[in-house]
């Protein structure tokens, strides 16, 4: 039964993700994060950034970062990511940018974990 459950999670993902595609971080000392966009319309849905630490909420300095770029790049919604859950995670308005933080565990199950954040992430900025 989970197996079935695993394969259509799947299945889904790779329907959903067959739309999108998330435009590269650039070059190595670059400060841009990556944007989530719509393969056919190029349209950008969201802003990504990874952060490597781990504090109790997010750093003035990521969050005003994330604002910048998101409306550099036109969007909507900015995500910072973290390898572990925040003590106090983020989902505000900044101005009109709806900025919030969500986690990818690097620890854990990479496809499992992979999944649960792909359908966290669609929620976002779907």
């Amino acid at each position: 039964r989970s197996s079935r459950s695993s394969g259509s999670a799947t299945v889904a993902a790779s329907a959903v993700t067959a739309s999108l595609s998330c435009s590269p971080r650039s070059p190595l000392g670059s400060e841009e994060a990556s944007t989530l966009c719509r393969k056919r319309s190029r349209r950008s849905l969201g802003a990504l950034e990874t952060k490597y630490k781990t504090p109790a909420r997010p750093a003035n300095e990521d969050i005003y970062q994330m604002v910048a770029y998101a409306k550099a790049k036109r969007c909507a919604r900015a995500v910072l990511v973290y390898p572990t859950p925040l003590p106090q995670p983020l989902d505000t308005m900044w101005d009109d940018i709806q900025i919030s933080s969500l986690t990818f565990a690097i620890n854990d199950n990479v496809e499992g974990t992979g999944q649960r954040f792909l359908a966290k992430l669609l929620q976002k900025i779907g």
